[in-house]
Order: structure tokens, then sequence, then C-alpha cells
């Protein structure tokens, strides 16, 4: 797939949705979220996808920071033609930097994953 259209964005996610994608070249788990940049009448509202393995470090953090999740997102934006005849748009993400992510919050991930991937 190519991988045109590139994005920065930065701000705070709000209504992470996790789900699975079983076929197509995103697939495998997911969250899908809003990122607010600015105030939504000046279009400041942006869904983001998180494919793996951003997915699960997105939960985590998000459960880590009681739902103040700040980040810095590197992606490309994905857009199609819905059944409506509107386009549906979502920006895809590469890279994240966690802004309001601790140190000990990162330790703490690592713990997670290393537990719920079967590590002692």
């Amino acid at each position: 797939m190519k991988r045109q259209n590139g994005v920065i964005l930065s701000g705070r996610l709000t209504e992470p949705r996790p789900g699975t994608v079983q076929s197509g070249p995103l697939r495998g788990r997911y969250v899908l979220a809003t990122l607010i940049t600015d105030h939504v009448a000046y279009g400041g509202h942006h869904t983001v996808l998180f494919p793996e393995p951003h997915a699960a470090d997105v939960e985590i953090f998000w459960t880590l920071t009681g739902g103040r999740l700040e980040v810095t997102i590197e992606g490309w934006l994905r857009s199609q033609p819905q059944p409506n005849g509107l386009p549906a748009a979502c920006v895809v993400v590469d890279r994240v930097i966690y802004l309001t992510v601790t140190e000990e919050m990162r330790i703490e991930a690592v713990r997670r994953r290393a537990r719920d991937h079967g590590a002692p």
C-alpha cells in the first residue's frame, strides 16, 4: 500500500476503541481514537488508527494516565468513499511520542507487555 499524504499531529487522545481487522493491508489489532488538536469548529478532531504494535501501548498508557494521554503522531492519511457518498478518512499512525507518560509508566508498560506475551 502506498503511504502518501504524510501527517504530523499533536494533541489529546479521546475515545480509544480497540478492534481487530481480519483481512487487508491493516489486518490485526488496532485502536481507533480521536486526536483533539483544536476546537471542533476549526477541524481539530481527527480520527487516528493505531495499528499493531502501537495498539497495545495506547491501551496501556491510556489506563496508566487515567485517560489523560497527549501524543504527537506521524502517519499517513487514508480515505475512501462511503455508501452515503461522503469520504471517510483517518490517519494511520507510523510513529508516536507519548507526551504525558512518565519513566515509571514506561517501565510498567514493559512489564505489562511481557506479562501479556507470556514472558516471566
